[in-house]
């Protein structure tokens, strides 16, 4: 009887801990490529080996299923040590009221299934902690979130969504794969990243998802929270919508501090800043620390009262910080007396720039991007690669031409023709000029566009004749004109004449 008494449990115990014969089925995501060009690649894996997760007790490393439909804790907040892989099941929804502590040195990665509708929310804390990541006055580890339905809300002051709690400078990092995440701190606490007085020290990346992340009053969307810096920001995909808190950036520095460092090369991000703080750069007093536009789509919006696009909070230094942008599309919303960038600016030279839908000359690019906005109503700056519409095109030979374009810095393009006489690559196609030669039989030939043809003469010029020939044009009649016997270049608008 005693034998039969220990089987059960054993029986029981197999269940919670899971060595299923058909294991359970997660997406795992990763990188595949390059920062600029790359893209996230799913793929269906199988745990054999797992706990059923009720929930409510703290995850202490391995790997966790959660399948539960509906179930909320309000008792305790869920305390993360070693290495957490959490699993949770297509349907599935659970609320922590107190959020979850990850111990500084350890790692809760989250998947979710094929279907993508397993729902982690937090939507408080326990007092001054995140809600997912650091408590007050300790840093967290490291979060890692492959899909899934998360909400991280904070419910006191000083802590953010996910990152740190009040004195913490947040996770070491967050990396973001897939799935749909909601991150909002409380005041002085960021949606994603540091709580109150403290830098972020953290890397938060990420690769493919949908990101909002809303900062509380004096706390970045993503970056510092009241009196802290931007930290390192890597946005390779997905789509992150980042706002800040009053006196605070969308992407970068809470009130009174900077930027940090943002590295954008994919994806469709939009940053909005509060009062008196940058789209993505400073909070209020803060420069915009180093920005770097590779790639993707980029909505940047200053706010009210000195807050630029991408730059400088107000009282901010505009000289300090750097903004490159190498690729992409960005456009760059400044409100009236508001800098649209500041600090210094170096553009691609294939970029054109646009102001209120009007194009400006190469030569003022950098002149218009650093500029304020003197109009009442909001302005946009937008910057694209260059589409050399009514740039100066010339034939070089038959196979190639180039491009001297006016509001773009590329000053030679030169490109490949097909069969059909028309450019492989900017489908330029090549005009064609008829003339006559000099013979009495008034043979008709065709000539590009700049290109060296030979005609004949009936006769042969004297030296005097030939120096006239080359350098005297005229304009065409009827698309035609004499030719002298030798060489001649034509050009779009004229032939040379004897």
């Amino acid at each position: 009887m005693q034998k039969m008494k220990y089987l059960i449990i054993a029986l029981l115990c197999t269940m919670v801990q899971g060595a299923w014969a058909d294991g359970v089925k997660y997406i795992e995501r990763s990188w595949s490529g390059d920062n600029i060009g790359g893209s996230v690649v799913s793929t269906e894996k199988t745990c054999s080996s797992y706990t059923t997760w009720n929930g409510t007790s703290n995850l202490t490393g391995g790997w966790y299923y959660y399948k539960t439909s509906n179930k909320e804790i309000n008792s305790h907040r869920i305390t993360v040590s070693g290495n957490v892989n959490l699993i949770l099941a297509d349907g599935s929804y659970l609320k922590h009221k107190r959020g979850i502590y990850i111990q500084d040195g350890c790692t809760l990665t989250i998947y979710a299934q094929s279907g993508g509708t397993g729902k982690q929310e937090c939507p408080s804390a326990d007092g001054d902690n995140a809600a997912i990541g650091g408590n007050a006055d300790a840093v967290g580890g490291h979060l890692v979130i492959h899909g899934g339905y998360i909400i991280a809300k904070a419910d006191h002051n000083n802590a953010a969504g996910i990152g740190g709690g009040n004195h913490s400078s947040g996770l070491r990092s967050v990396t973001i794969y897939g799935g749909s995440v909601e991150a909002k701190g409380k005041d002085s606490g960021a949606g994603i990243g540091s709580g109150q007085q403290n830098d972020v020290y953290c890397n938060v990346t990420i690769y493919g998802g949908t990101v909002t992340a809303t900062g509380g009053d004096y706390a970045a969307g993503i970056g510092g929270g009241y009196g802290g810096n931007g930290g390192t920001t890597e946005i390779s995909g997905g789509t992150v919508n980042a706002t800040g808190g009053m006196y605070a950036a969308g992407i970068g520095g809470g009130h009174s501090a900077n930027g940090g460092t943002l590295t954008i090369s994919g994806g469709t991000v939009t940053a909005t800043a509060g009062y008196e703080a940058a789209g993505i750069g400073g909070g209020y007093g803060g420069h915009v620390g180093t920005v770097t536009i590779d790639g993707g789509t980029v909505y940047a919006k200053g706010g009210g009262d000195d807050g630029t696009a991408i730059g400088k909070g107000f009282h901010g230094s505009e000289n300090s910080g750097t903004v490159n942008i190498n690729g992409g599309h960005v456009e760059m919303t400044a409100v009236f007396n508001t800098y649209f960038v500041t600090g210094t600016l170096k553009l691609g030279d294939q970029f054109m720039v646009s102001k209120a839908g009007s194009k400006v000359g190469k030569d003022s690019r950098e002149i218009t991007c650093k500029s304020k906005n003197e109009n009442t109503d909001d302005v946009t700056i937008v910057v694209k690669s260059c589409d050399h519409s009514g740039a100066s095109i010339n034939q070089k030979d038959d196979d190639h031409h180039t491009v001297s374009c006016s509001y773009c810095k590329v000053t030679e393009e030169e490109n490949s023709f097909g069969s059909d006489d028309t450019c492989t690559k900017c489908g330029y196609e090549m005009p064609t000029i008829t003339l006559t030669d000099g013979k009495d039989n008034g043979e008709t030939l065709e000539a590009y566009d700049g290109e060296t043809v030979n005609v004949e003469y009936d006769r042969e010029l004297s030296a005097e004749e030939q120096t006239e020939a080359t350098t005297r044009s005229s304009s065409m009649v009827n698309g035609q004109c004499s030719m002298f016997n030798g060489s001649a270049r034509l050009t779009p608008s004229a032939c040379l004449t004897r």
